[in-house]
């Protein structure tokens, strides 16, 4: 374990294995280990209901219509952002385990950050034992980037595969 956790380190992939989904979008976009951070953000925020799903109430259907049409992925969950600490970040994970390889999701995770110049990505695995792929960047509801970030992620997710 100790081993594992070294050449994620090396590897710039410091996101830790039961890392929540939060923490794990922290870890990877500050490449260092999240301060305490638990389960959905603490502070009153408008949520709604997405596919049977409660999601943030700032992300636009269309957005996670368009993630969820890439056949790839599954998308395992999201946040709009709300602070430098709650960021925005989607979490998926391959639809095809053939792909699941380490240098497959090593490449994959350095093309999905090339798309643009704030996006930041990892994988790790999961509880399920499966990889969960981290797409976040340094941006949440109210900044100037963040309309943008959302509105291309999709396609820019789509163009790596």
């Amino acid at each position: 374990m100790l081993n594992h956790y070294l050449n994620m380190i090396q590897e710039g992939r410091i996101m830790t294995r039961n890392a929540n989904a939060p923490c794990a979008a922290y870890e990877t976009v500050y490449g260092k280990k999240c301060p305490h951070i638990m389960g959905r953000y603490p502070k009153s925020h408008k949520t709604q209901l997405w596919n049977g799903i409660l999601v943030d109430g700032n992300l636009n259907k269309k957005w996670l219509h368009d993630l969820n049409q890439i056949k790839q992925i599954e998308m395992r969950s999201s946040c709009e952002g709300h602070d430098e600490n709650w960021l925005s970040y989607i979490i998926f994970r391959l639809r095809d385990s053939n792909l699941e390889k380490k240098p497959y999701l090593d490449q994959l995770v350095s093309k999905i950050e090339k798309t643009d110049s704030i996006t930041k990505s990892a994988w790790v695995i999961g509880k399920q034992g499966r990889p969960r792929i981290v797409v976040a960047a340094k941006t949440w509801f109210g900044q100037p980037d963040w309309k943008n970030w959302w509105d291309s992620l999709a396609s820019r997710i789509k163009q790596v595969f």
